[in-house]
């Protein structure tokens, strides 16, 4: 095997790994030049500083060309390892890790990865205040103020504001007003005053002018027009700025902001009172997520295969150390194997037909079911309940009217209080009218009928079949995939995911 690389000092290798990466060819042949200098650095062939810039270009493939944020955040944390002798870029690893786990954060809905990055973000900032990295405390104080906002952590803002105005003073640059316009902003949502910070992010619009230079700025300042709008409670004009934002993202690929968009999109038009194209914004937002998942996925497996070959010129490297292994007894062990996996996979084959004849009749059960939820005999009057057997029942046809026939029950947003207004009644009694007919709770209610949505919409191919599963949960009102497939499970005594396999083979056969 010709080793690349055989010749060249570590600092030539990484001229020759960035400019590949810079021209938009392959990461791959990159991302094993990296890996070489860093080897070296483990054999004492390469400097720190050496091996941190690799980490760096490694940490860039793996973030922005495979999306692989474990691995990612791996070769950061060993870029952090290198740099404790030295310091040498221990702020620009930190805000590295910061970007990391915001994004994890943004995408996942997890507020502890956001909070991870709030934490890396300070650190990075400790490191280099006294240094007067201009430019990167620019970049570094704009994901400050947007992660302390996201986290309900502004306010600590105040004590390194001082440190940023000074470094700024004498030449304030065109990303220190777009910051400061940003900050107060900001400051103005979580004061509940909208319209002062609708200025700030006008001034902020008017600043970027029409320069595509600007586009993730542009994206981010039309999402934060449209929160204030929709903190007025004027959504139509949120959805407007939206959709422009949505415009400028599809021209030029920015499919995270693209995805955002849909999501408050949807959200704005329920709140808005628009439930069909909340919906229609919904699945949009899941296709898109799917796609782009999709995506990542396919560049995650190029990646791996690739990391084979990257072994074999790191072992190639160590002279082939380790290329001597034991072959004695393997005819022996692999007989043995394969009399065990031939067992075990018998055993398998009768617990799986049992198992699929017993999810087959559960699916052929769960397909007639109507989609009413019928009550229960009553369990007995609430004590001091002064609802009497007319009005109960009276009370409970409009709650089965409402579950039977309106879309809204299918939003993330419904919720009992709702419910209680569509009904025109009190929320104690509509409470009481659902816990006595069913002898269960509001949650468990609408469950039912959220699931009986599902499974309609697992088996309709022609709607929702290039939609994932948490997607149709999301659809049919469930945030969380944890909460859907739990409660998929109570009510239909299988998984969504063995629901979906027999439905696509029962579609496969008619």
């Amino acid at each position: 095997m010709t080793l690349y690389g055989k010749g060249k000092s570590s600092s030539q290798l990484l001229a020759d790994a960035n400019r590949r990466l810079e021209g938009k060819a392959s990461p791959d042949s990159s991302l094993m030049i990296y890996s070489i200098v860093i080897n070296r650095y483990s054999h004492e062939a390469a400097t720190e500083h050496e091996a941190i810039d690799a980490c760096f270009g490694k940490w860039r493939v793996f973030f922005y060309y495979y999306y692989d944020y474990s691995k990612s955040v791996e070769t950061l944390s060993d870029a952090l390892k290198i740099s404790e002798k030295e310091g040498y870029k221990a702020a620009s690893i930190c805000h590295a890790l910061g970007v990391t786990y915001q994004t994890i954060g943004e995408q996942s809905g997890d507020q502890q990865y956001l909070k991870q990055a709030y934490d890396y973000y300070r650190r990075a900032w400790q490191l280099s205040k006294d240094k007067n990295h201009g430019d990167f405390m620019d970049i570094l104080m704009s994901n400050l103020i947007n992660i302390s906002y996201r986290t309900g952590e502004l306010k600590q803002l105040d004590s390194y504001l001082p440190t940023y105005h000074r470094s700024r003073v004498s030449h304030p640059t065109f990303l220190y007003r777009y910051n400061m316009l940003l900050y107060k902003g900001y400051g103005y949502l979580s004061q509940n005053r909208p319209e002062s910070a609708l200025s700030c992010f006008e001034e902020q619009s008017r600043l970027l002018g029409k320069d595509t230079i600007y586009v993730r700025y542009h994206t981010m300042v039309l999402l934060d027009m449209a929160s204030a709008y929709a903190q007025m409670g004027n959504y139509t004009k949120a959805i407007s700025e939206i959709e422009s934002m949505c415009g400028i993202a599809n021209r030029y690929g920015v499919k995270d902001a693209l995805m955002e968009g849909y999501d408050l999109k949807a959200q704005y038009y329920f709140l808005n009172g628009n439930t069909s194209k909340s919906n229609l914004c919904r699945i949009r937002f899941y296709e898109l997520k799917d796609s782009m998942i999709t995506s990542q996925q396919i560049k995650s497996i190029e990646g791996h295969l690739f990391s084979s070959k990257m072994q074999a010129a790191e072992t190639a490297l160590k002279k082939m150390e380790e290329h001597r292994q034991r072959q004695q007894n393997i005819g022996i062990i692999l007989a043995l194997f394969i009399v065990f996996v031939m067992t075990f996979a018998y055993i398998l084959y009768r617990k799986n037909r049992t198992l699929k004849e017993r999810n087959l009749a559960l699916y052929e059960k769960i397909t007639t079911m109507s989609k009413k939820t019928e009550p229960v005999a009553d369990s007995g009057p609430y004590k001091n309940s002064n609802l009497d057997a007319a009005d109960k029942q009276t009370l409970l046809d409009k709650i089965k009217s409402v579950m039977e026939t309106r879309e809204e029950i299918y939003s993330t947003e419904f919720n009992l209080e709702q419910l209680t207004e569509l009904v025109n009644s009190k929320y104690k009694k509509v409470s009481q009218v659902i816990n006595e007919s069913y002898h269960c709770n509001f949650n468990v209610y609408i469950n039912e009928y959220r699931i009986k949505e599902a499974c309609r919409r697992i088996n309709d191919f022609e709607h929702y079949g290039n939609m994932s599963l948490e997607g149709i949960g999301h659809s049919v009102g469930f945030k969380a995939r944890s909460s859907f497939f739990t409660a998929f499970k109570n009510v239909t005594g299988m998984t969504p995911s063995d629901y979906a396999k027999i439905a696509k083979q029962s579609n496969a056969h008619n």
